[in-house]
């Protein structure tokens, strides 16, 4: 590799790089630092997979030019590695579970209340849903942004906890188990924000032991189809609604980052409280490289760096991928199969699955 001074064309490279390099540092304070202490670090977490694609670039970039200098990407990347596996994995557990009596599997699902605010194009939506989950035949399904109305899926599960929200007595979230459910619970979060004050608690009986259930959606980023447009389509705004449009998404980040992580506050606590085996599922509305995330996986095991593979986005209206639905467990209890993301165009969010095999 050449040590040698850079050409006049490298320079400006060679700067970018230092800056990207620099910001790929400080995505790692977002698994650290509180937004409550710093708003800014869940913008941060956001930003992760865009900055390690710069840095990637970067490296194999000054590898062609057969310069030392893709060591500073090189390094910095091989910090954050253990944060990596949360973002990307090479292959998962897979194996044929059908015919074990001992498998339970697990989906999340944002249903976005069935689009029942705009239908357009949606008409047989509710038997599409049906017949999905007739088909993949959860053992657990954990939803959030149900909503009860007369187009809503029939969930036909034997046991089911799904109480409205305090706003709204329709919108809810719920627990649906085809194994009995005891001691169910709405925990307050003890703030008056989001589309829920709560999430839910239940005990379930599954072979003769208990394990505790908990279904969860934090505050939502509020991403509408406005923004989503001004993403997608920077280049044919002028440059007043460009920075209006930024400045407003950057203060609901800032601001509901700060309520996620008082949320997460809250869920860790009951989860440290438990005296059962953890079920963990919901919408976190936060991906890998967030301070909520590696709280919870301080003390549960991410489903999918056990059973993933690839990038699995989950989220499919925003232009970077993100993985912000997430089922966790507890790792002495079980282990994870066969997780997947399933790619239909039921909500804004993908549902998500895993197989959880009691560990031996």
């Amino acid at each position: 590799m050449k040590k040698g001074k850079l050409s006049w064309y490298q320079k400006p490279f060679y700067l970018l790089n230092g800056l990207f390099a620099f910001l790929l540092l400080l995505t790692y304070s977002s698994y650290f630092i509180s937004p409550e202490l710093i708003s800014w670090v869940s913008i941060l977490a956001l930003g992760y997979p865009f900055i390690l694609v710069i840095n990637l670039f970067f490296v194999v970039f000054w590898l062609i030019q057969g310069k030392r200098n893709f060591l500073t990407s090189s390094v910095i990347i091989a910090l954050g590695y253990p944060f990596l596996l949360g973002a990307f994995q090479f292959s998962g557990n897979q194996q044929d579970v059908r015919n074990r009596k001992d498998a339970l599997s697990v989906m999340t699902f944002n249903a976005r209340s069935y689009t029942q605010y705009n239908r357009e194009g949606k008409e047989g939506l509710t038997d599409a849903i049906d017949s999905f989950l007739i088909a993949e035949s959860p053992s657990v399904l954990f939803l959030q942004e149900n909503y009860n109305y007369h187009r809503t899926p029939n969930f036909k599960y034997p046991h089911q906890y799904i109480p409205g929200s305090e706003r709204n007595q329709k919108f809810s979230l719920g627990i649906l188990s085809k194994h009995k459910l005891i001691n169910t619970e709405k925990i307050s979060f003890g703030l008056d924000e989001g589309p829920y004050k709560h999430f839910l608690r239940a005990d379930m009986i599954f072979n003769g032991d208990t394990f505790r259930l908990f279904c969860v959606h934090l505050m939502s980023n509020q991403f509408t189809n406005k923004d989503l447009e001004a993403i997608n389509d920077v280049g044919n705004k002028n440059a007043d609604e460009v920075e209006q449009s930024t400045k407003d998404l950057i203060s609901r980040l800032r601001r509901f980052g700060s309520i996620r992580a008082q949320q997460i506050d809250v869920i860790t606590k009951e989860i440290d409280n438990s005296p059962y085996p953890i079920i963990l599922g919901g919408d976190f509305n936060e991906p890998p490289s967030s301070y909520p995330f590696q709280q919870v996986i301080k003390r549960l095991y991410d489903s999918f760096e056990a059973a993933g593979r690839g990038i699995a986005p989950t989220y499919r209206t925003f232009p970077i991928p993100l993985r912000i639905d997430h089922i966790f467990y507890s790792e002495t209890t079980f282990s994870a199969w066969n997780y997947h993301v399933h790619k239909v165009d039921y909500s804004d969010h993908y549902p998500v699955s895993v197989v959880l095999i009691p560990s031996s």
